[in-house]
């Protein structure tokens, strides 16, 4: 389907990431991942017994599943996506998800990718094969870092799975997903090592190694202060491909700038007025304080007027931050006038342009890798 030199971003099924998404230029070395996930609101969050909260959150999205295949054809138009439900709460709302979801696969000439892990449920694995088959999509088998722990099971694992639901190596993605490797590069590499170790490496038809480096939260950051924090994650994939020694070079996949491992049914929390801006090696940090909006103007300006901004025409993201930097003035002025001002863009706005400059510049990299 596609080589090493491919981007497979894996982003929530979330407003601001499909949002950044759907704005995304470069789309041609692009198959992102999307994860579907629980309701989780403000309401939700105000049920305090945890199972009639997950009962009304099933509920909610029960109602909204015929609605999925039409904002991922907004999204993302006719191209390839892989979508995967493991984090969805319960295997009966699984299968109800993949059916629906690929039925729309073949009116829409849509191109849905389903992805299973080897731990999920025998009835949710026989779903995806059927449903894959019937719509000729082939499927996507998500390998985790538990499934490393006994070489000899894993591959016993994949070739009865192949077996067992008459699936072609061929039409079979492998997406190695180790998730956490912040300040440990180590991991990345002893995982790379291992993956050459599955079997029938060269056949499969895609393989894709991800992990994610951005920390879980910015408190280690002081506000007022803009730091940088290395993309370890591409870090690590750039030497690995320019090594070259790899039975078979891996496509790259990331958590963007969103911290790999998914906190469900939490409460909501203010998050810090900051700006997570990726450059090429780095991320660079600019971090505020909570509730005042206003910093997110001074962030923009001091950005937008630094050697490392991209311009205002290589992204989405960049145009906005550009926008929201030439508003500073203005705002200012109105705030001394005693005048309403508005205008700042909230943590939603800024998670969409952060994240679309992201998948704008790590797309542009692969594509321009020598």
């Amino acid at each position: 389907m596609f080589d090493y030199k491919h981007y497979v971003p894996i982003l929530k099924w979330k407003s601001a990431e499909l949002l950044a998404l759907k704005n995304l230029r470069r789309r041609k070395d692009v198959t992102p991942l999307i994860q579907l996930l629980m309701p989780n609101n403000k309401k939700l969050n105000e049920i305090e017994d945890l199972d009639e909260r997950l009962v009304q959150a099933i509920n909610i999205f029960e109602k909204e599943i015929a609605e999925i295949g039409n904002k991922l054809l907004d999204i993302w138009g006719k191209n390839k996506l892989f979508i995967d439900c493991g984090l969805l709460l319960s295997t009966k709302l699984q299968i109800k998800t993949i059916d629906q979801l690929m039925a729309f696969v073949i009116p829409k000439k849509t191109i849905i990718i389903p992805v299973i892990n080897l731990s999920a449920s025998g009835d949710v694995k026989k779903k995806i094969c059927e449903m894959s088959k019937k719509y000729n999509t082939g499927i996507c088998i998500r390998i985790v870092c538990s499934d490393f722990l006994d070489m000899h099971k894993l591959t016993d694992d994949l070739e009865q799975f192949v077996f067992l639901h008459n699936l072609v190596y061929s039409e079979v993605d492998i997406l190695i997903d180790i998730q956490d490797i912040f300040n440990n590069e180590s991991k990345f590499f002893n995982y790379a090592e291992l993956s050459q170790k599955i079997p029938k490496l060269l056949v499969w038809r895609t393989f894709i190694f991800s992990s994610g480096a951005f920390p879980m939260d910015l408190s280690k950051y002081k506000p007022g202060e803009d730091a940088f924090e290395p993309r370890l994650d591409w870090n690590s994939w750039e030497k690995l491909i320019k090594k070259g020694e790899m039975k078979r070079l891996p496509s790259f996949s990331d958590y963007t700038i969103q911290h790999p491992v998914y906190r469900e049914f939490t409460k909501f929390l203010s998050p810090s007025v900051s700006i997570k801006y990726t450059l090429n090696n780095n991320w660079h940090i600019l971090r505020g304080s909570k509730g005042k909006f206003e910093q997110y103007l001074a962030h923009a300006n001091l950005l937008a007027n630094s050697d490392e901004f991209f311009k205002r025409d290589y992204s989405f993201g960049d145009e906005y931050i550009a926008e929201k930097s030439e508003y500073l003035r203005e705002y200012l002025d109105k705030i001394k006038k005693n005048k309403k001002a508005g205008g700042t863009g909230n943590a939603t706005t800024w998670i969409t342009a952060s994240l679309n400059h992201h998948l704008e510049c790590t797309a542009d990299q692969i594509a321009n890798l020598s």
